[in-house]
């Protein structure tokens, strides 16, 4: 990354490493006071840890596993937006907090905490924004795509076969959402996978139906 903005002629941005563990409180708030002592400000986090154990009916579901799934993927969330948030409360700036959700959410039938924990992440993101929306804030609930890593081994073969996507789309699509602020997309579900100028081109249409959102609809 240092050598290819070096070569367009871009700044060479200051990277600062670092090591946490969101489900350590005193560990989150460690990297907080780096990124603030390193850095002062906060313009874009993006909620990336994730944990899903081997997939298992929830009798055989070993509760450590079970819980670990939540402490990691709703719980860590929490923490670090918590611990960072004041860095872009302070800062200005964009104030982008896409969280890596997943299709999961929208009802897979495996890794039960795994699927939960991913719906609960997309609620997060309407609440982030319905309590700090007016100071600028923006979150949406981000899907990078069907990408085979360490983490998706425990899946049986008839998910891991629709594991297809790369990297660099998940990747190349967050650069794109972040490169400036789309407040229609706060507390909605976007995917990789989309096409982005068909998506930007409908935004009307989902703002005017509240599309893209988890709701409770009872038509009777």
């Amino acid at each position: 990354m240092l050598d290819a903005a070096a070569a367009v002629g871009r700044p060479v941005p200051t990277v600062v490493h670092l090591t946490l563990d969101v489900r350590s409180q005193a560990s989150v708030d460690a990297a907080a006071a780096q990124v603030r002592g390193k850095v002062g400000k906060l313009d874009i986090l993006v909620n990336n840890a994730g944990f899903m154990g081997p997939e298992a009916p929830l009798l055989d579901q070993p509760t450590e596993e079970y819980v670990n799934t939540i402490e990691v993927n709703l719980t860590g969330v929490y923490r670090v937006t918590k611990a960072l948030l004041p860095l872009m409360l302070e800062g200005g700036g964009l104030k982008m907090v896409p969280i890596m959700g997943s299709a999961a959410s929208l009802g897979a039938a495996c890794a039960g905490a795994y699927t939960i924990t991913k719906f609960a992440m997309a609620r997060f993101c309407q609440f982030l924004n319905l309590q700090y929306g007016d100071r600028g804030v923006s979150s949406f609930h981000y899907h990078p795509g069907g990408v085979s890593t360490d983490l998706s081994q425990g899946l049986p073969d008839t998910f891991k076969k629709l594991l297809v996507d790369t990297p660099e789309l998940a990747g190349d699509t967050l650069v794109w959402l972040t490169a400036e602020k789309r407040p229609w997309l706060n507390g909605r579900y976007v995917s990789a996978n989309w096409d982005m100028v068909e998506l930007e081109g409908l935004k009307d249409k989902i703002v005017e139906k509240n599309l893209l959102k988890f709701k409770f609809d009872m038509d009777l």
